[in-house]
């Protein structure tokens, strides 16, 4: 919306216009929120949403069923504030970031939950996977060799080895 009326003032005006028109429509209020948090005016976000600003794990819950990566994120990272040694918070949080391909703030994330939580696989194949789209390939190769040391899953397991011989890395 705001890219097709190139000003923020009219994007967020027609937003809440909409939000005025169909006040119950979930898709109108999550269009009003990713209008709101593109241009920095969160305060009503959560409301919008449907969520408690101080429940990290509700807030958490949102990131994940957000469609719009900048409302995800918003999410995410209030949900970090008020949990910041929750690993999983900051895993979802390195997840929205991937798909931003914001690949540095991702593997904080990542390094984060691996941080917290260093005998999950899970967490240690997310940062190679980061480490890898910032160009560290050899420490991505490493994570994930650390990665089948905390007991994956056979799932997991076969992800990575299959991610090691995709770049090329011996499995042990």
């Amino acid at each position: 919306m705001e890219q097709s009326l190139g000003e923020s003032d009219a994007a967020i005006a027609a937003a809440r216009t909409a939000h005025d028109l169909e006040p119950e429509d979930d898709q109108v209020s999550f269009g009003l929120a990713g209008v709101l948090v593109k241009n920095g005016q969160t305060a009503e976000v959560p409301s919008l949403l449907g969520v408690d600003p101080s429940d990290g794990a509700a807030l958490l819950r949102k990131a994940l069923t957000v469609g719009d990566n900048s409302v995800a994120a918003f999410c995410a990272e209030l949900a970090h504030r008020l949990l910041p040694d929750d690993p999983k918070v900051a895993d979802t949080l390195g997840e929205i970031y991937v798909r931003e391909a914001a690949w540095s703030r991702a593997g904080a994330a990542f390094a984060r939950a691996v941080a917290e939580a260093p005998q999950v696989a899970t967490y240690h194949y997310h940062l190679a996977l980061a480490l890898k789209g910032s160009g560290h390939k050899d420490q991505a190769k490493a994570e994930l060799l650390l990665a089948l040391t905390c007991n994956p899953t056979d799932k997991e397991r076969d992800a990575i080895r299959t991610t090691l011989a995709r770049w090329g890395a011996p499995l042990e």
